[in-house]
């Protein structure tokens, strides 16, 4: 979460809205009707663009002006600072050139969603507008999205080798597993809990036990203070892990009034709500499941599980309980798309979710009107 506190203009604020409600409008009609399942692959093309286009210039959230500070501190000569090495040295590259630096950035992880969609064979145009439309605020404000999407990109091309017996190839998707860790120290997590995508998680016995399993493992992260374990062990980084551990011990991350409980509601529902559709709908028909989506829900039921128990073992909202569970909004997506699109989610399901959605963007748009006055 960024510091800096920009005033943003009202009207720069209603655009963005205006387009994320436009977009919201188009996918709900092509829902319906089923047409997004349809389109050309031109189509997808131009809202990857679009998307692309969003992230490069959103700027209503405070960590675009933290990071557009670091890429000019890096554009003239290179400094230690508080963003990974392969980011400082892009921002030296490309001399402080923030557009391009997002472009880079949020513009590679998107495509490398849409590349990771077309591996597990899901439409990519339904994908990328879910996880728009519901996670909308999340995906283009931090760097991890990169990493996340190297992170599932290789897990998606692992899925694919493993599924069509190229195992002579294996050795790339683990690179680029491993690789994702360069891109965000919390990838370090995730690559934990890799290798649950070899868990049957059929058996109830096999479902419990892995559960237990995350639990102590989520216990001994946190006994160790995991986020010193995710950052090196120079100056700013300590300060930086010393502040994360204050605003937790102090509740600064805690629901504390009104305003904080219904943001988290809506907010955290957004992944709890999809991931439970798609629990029923892989528990229903376990057997016609095609065993490339069976092992990206491993790893999803993983992360969530133990993002879970990072709630319940501090008894409130921290730093660790939201960042583990944001790691889920790429493979719920995908998740839900091929749920969606083999009518494994009920009409009613989707439309419950939609109107959460809805209900929690257009509130923040009211917010941001009442604090512009």
């Amino acid at each position: 979460m960024s510091d800096i506190q920009i005033e943003i203009p009202l009207w720069i604020e209603s655009i963005f809205f205006a387009l994320y409600f436009i977009v919201f409008f188009l996918f709900v009609k092509g829902y319906n009707d089923r047409i997004i399942f349809r389109l050309k692959r031109r189509y997808t093309f131009s809202f990857l663009v679009f998307f692309m286009t969003i992230a490069v210039f959103y700027c209503l959230d405070g960590d675009y002006f933290r990071y557009k500070m670091h890429v000019e501190r890096a554009s003239d000569v290179y400094r230690p600072d508080t963003i990974e090495f392969v980011y400082q040295r892009l921002a030296y590259y490309i001399r402080g050139n923030y557009n391009l630096f997002r472009l880079i950035v949020w513009g590679g992880a998107i495509c490398l969603m849409a590349i990771s969609t077309r591996l597990m064979r899901i439409n990519v145009l339904f994908m990328l507008m879910a996880i728009y439309i519901i996670y909308y605020e999340k995906v283009v404000y931090a760097r991890a999205t990169l990493a996340m999407s190297i992170y599932f990109c290789g897990i998606c091309y692992l899925i694919y080798i493993i599924q069509k017996k190229k195992l002579r190839y294996i050795a790339f998707p683990i690179i680029i597993i491993f690789l994702s860790i360069f891109f965000h120290r919390s990838m370090v997590m995730l690559v934990l809990l890799t290798p649950s995508i070899f868990v049957p998680l059929e058996k109830k016995n096999t479902r419990f036990l892995l559960i237990i399993l995350w639990g102590i493992i989520a216990i001994a992260l946190t006994q160790m203070d995991v986020m010193s374990a995710l950052m090196q062990n120079d100056e700013e980084y300590e300060t930086k892990y010393e502040k994360y551990s204050n605003h937790i011990k102090g509740g600064r991350w805690a629901i504390d009034s009104l305003k904080s409980v219904v943001s988290s509601l809506f907010s955290y529902s957004l992944f709890y709500i999809p991931f439970f559709y798609i629990t029923r709908a892989v528990s229903s028909h376990w057997r016609q499941i095609p065993i490339s989506i069976r092992r990206l829900y491993r790893i999803c039921f993983s992360v969530i599980t133990v993002s879970t128990f990072f709630f319940f073992l501090y008894g409130r909202v921290t730093v660790y309980f939201y960042r583990t569970l944001f790691m889920t909004m790429i493979p719920i997506s995908i998740l839900l798309t091929y749920c969606v699109q083999s009518r494994l989610c009920s009409q009613k399901q989707i439309q419950l979710l939609l109107k959460i959605v809805f209900v929690f963007m257009f509130l923040q748009y009211m917010t941001s009107i009442y604090n512009s006055n």
